[in-house]
């Protein structure tokens, strides 16, 4: 049980924090405008004028006064002192390029470990009486 409780209050942190509340009162309130304007206009002029934004509803007026009180509660982004202007003015974002990666020939290993470790013959080979 506590299991299941501490997922569904995940899940409803996570829907708040997603702005589900207001998608979700969004598209009932779209689903209201089609509802009651297919009868009188036709599918097609219907989904135009309830998407348009020219004819809200009393529900998307609701919406966009409470979407603009929560922008202007946000704080204001205080102003560049002048030194942090002309900084900003002069600097020149960094590229982040990977470096520059030479390629190695091809060594064939097993060539390589012959060559190396093959040891010295003696030339003439001993006689062996």
């Amino acid at each position: 049980m506590r299991f299941l409780a501490t997922r569904l209050l995940c899940l409803i942190a996570a829907f708040t924090l997603v702005e589900g509340p207001t998608v979700t009162y969004q598209i009932w309130a779209w689903a209201n405008m089609l509802n009651e304007r297919i009868p009188e206009r036709g599918v097609a002029d219907a989904v135009d004028s309830t998407f348009s934004g020219e004819e809200p509803c009393e529900h998307c007026k609701s919406i966009a006064k409470h979407e603009a009180e929560k922008k202007r509660k946000e704080a204001p982004v205080p102003e560049l002192t002048p030194l942090a202007k002309a900084v900003s003015a002069t600097s020149r974002p960094a590229k982040l390029t990977p470096p520059s990666a030479t390629r190695l020939p091809f060594l064939r290993i097993d060539l390589l470990l012959l060559n190396q470790f093959q040891p010295e013959l003696p030339f003439p080979p001993p006689d062996f009486v």
